[in-house]
Order: C-alpha cells, then structure tokens, then sequence
C-alpha cells in the first residue's frame, strides 16, 4: 500500500500466514530445465564497477535497471511539492548533471530507514536523496516528523504522478496478497531487523492519500547520475524494498 497511511494493511497478520501441509517429494527437474525456469538477468548499459569501500563485490543491478532506462525522461516535467517550502518543483531540477542522486519512493517504514541508515552515508559523498511519498503537502509535514526524514529532502505526490510516470506496480495482489511480502518480513525477522516495523506501528498515525486507490502504489527506488540511469529497484509487494546496503554501494560505486 502506498502513500501516508499504513492503516489498511495488517502487515503484522501477513507475517503470521499459517505453515501449510507437508507435500510429497517430488523427483527433481533436470538441470536443463531448472535453469530455463528463471529468465537471465541481462547486465546494466554502463556497468558499475565496485563498492565505494573499494572491496571487489560488485555492484547489484538492481531488479529494474533494465526496464527504467528512461527514468529520467519519465519524470521529465513531473512536478511535486518540497515538502519545506510547500512549493511545487520539477523533480528532475532537484540535481544537476554532474551530480548523483537517489530517488526514493514509498511510506513511513523505508523513510525510517532511509533517514537513519543510507543519508548519513550518501551526505558524506555529497550524493543528493530525495523522498517522494503520496499525499498532499501538508500532511508532508506531519510525515517528516514521524519518520525523522528531513523536510527539505521530502517530496510530496498528491495526485501520484510520479508513481506513474515511472509504471510502478499497483492493486490488491500486490498490496495484500503477494508472497513477496510475508518473505520480506520473515527476512527481516530472521536478520532480526524487524524492530523498524515495530517502531513504526507503534508511533504511527493515519495519514490517509487523497485518494483510496492511490494506497495500492508499490515504490522504489532510482539511482542517477546526471540524466542516466545507475540503478533501480521496483518494490515488487508491500515491504519488499530494495536492500539498502546495495543502495549505497550503487550511490558510491567508483567515487
């Protein structure tokens, strides 16, 4: 679910789906067709050479690198509303083109994060983050206090153009009954990193978006350099963000 509200998805109920019966064993595929089940993930345009602590892991391409390519011409002419001044902008005038910046789409939890674990880092290399949640400017306000994610660094989308600009995923599978969600929440529990989604339910407040459907988005997040594309990661279900680790490293790469 998108926007400012996370009333509408019993996230704690999804965690808790029953274990299903034990199924017979069944014989194994054979090699050929076990590789031909998953589609082959083709390399970036302009690949990224290594994490920016210099080690020799390379960069993820993210789960939507391909497909975005023309981000940045997507957004071209999209226009938000900074959270701190309350005035409208062009999201694409927000950095120029020599520098790098990382778009982030979504709720309160991955603002959280966001605020706490990746600014600090991306401050350091003098990368830009923007945030860009749907509703309107004014209950922005309210959102950056109840995250911590700074106003001058907010976005508000409140008829969620950005959202389709950029064909983000959208509906009632995606928002309550893909299997992507409980296994990103059992993931989180297992790393025991799921005091996030604790805090935020325990803190949080509705801040619903101006329109019902609007709360079926899915986010994500982009990484540019300039116009080009580094980077993209499309949630493809309700908290299954991108890793913030991989983020970084995508910010940083080379730097």
């Amino acid at each position: 679910m998108q926007g400012f509200s996370l009333a509408a998805r019993p996230l704690g109920r999804l965690a808790l789906v029953a274990r299903p019966a034990r199924l017979p064993v069944l014989p194994a595929r054979p090699a050929a067709l076990a590789r031909s089940a998953e589609p082959a993930r083709r390399p970036l345009s302009a690949p990224l050479a290594t994490a920016a602590s210099g080690g020799a892991t390379p960069v993820s391409g993210g789960n939507a690198t391909d497909q975005l390519q023309d981000a940045f011409g997507q957004l071209a002419g999209t226009q938000v509303v900074l959270v701190s001044t309350q005035q409208p902008v062009d999201i694409t005038s927000l950095w120029s083109e020599d520098e790098r910046c990382v778009l982030a789409f979504g709720r309160h939890m991955l603002a959280r994060q966001l605020a706490r674990d990746v600014l600090p880092a991306l401050d350091a290399r003098n990368i830009k983050l923007f945030y860009t949640t749907i509703g309107t400017p004014q209950k922005g306000v309210e959102f950056a206090t109840q995250t911590g994610f700074p106003a001058h660094r907010l976005l508000a989308d409140e008829r969620s153009v950005c959202y389709e600009a950029l064909a983000f995923r959208k509906g009632l599978r995606a928002t309550f009954f893909d299997a992507a969600t409980p296994a990103a929440i059992r993931k989180r529990q297992h790393e025991g990193a799921d005091q996030d989604l604790k805090e935020v339910l325990r803190t949080y407040k509705p801040l619903m978006p101006p329109k019902m459907d609007q709360a079926f988005w899915q986010g994500g997040v982009l990484v540019f350099e300039g116009r080009r594309l580094l980077w993209a990661h499309a949630d493809p279900a309700t908290s299954a963000h991108a890793d913030l680790e991989e983020v970084v490293a995508a910010a940083t790469a080379g730097l």
